[in-house]
């Protein structure tokens, strides 16, 4: 997250080994936060590929989907840098 994360809200499921959430921050700390996300790829990132029409609905409404990959979990990224608002989404890896 952004330094400058506030409103930070997060829930998980101890279960599944999931976790999601959304954080407000200073949208001109968007390029440095953007530039450690890579681009989505359900068919490489298998632990979140369900997140795929999830995806493509947020980009629709105009949000950057991107992905931190920490084996092995990979957290789904969906922002909205005009605004200083992301949602997030994290799936594990079951070996």
């Amino acid at each position: 997250m952004p330094a400058s994360a506030y409103g930070i809200r997060t829930a998980n499921n101890l279960d599944m080994n999931t976790s999601e959430g959304e954080f407000s921050y200073r949208p001109q700390d968007d390029p440095s936060f953007a530039s450690r996300l890579a681009d989505f790829d359900a068919t490489k990132h298998l632990s979140v590929a369900g997140y795929a029409d999830e995806a493509k609905t947020m980009q629709s409404n105009g949000y950057r989907v991107g992905v931190i990959e920490e084996t092995p979990s990979t957290w789904v990224f969906y922002c909205m840098q005009s605004k200083g608002f992301c949602k997030f989404r994290m799936g594990y890896e079951r070996y």
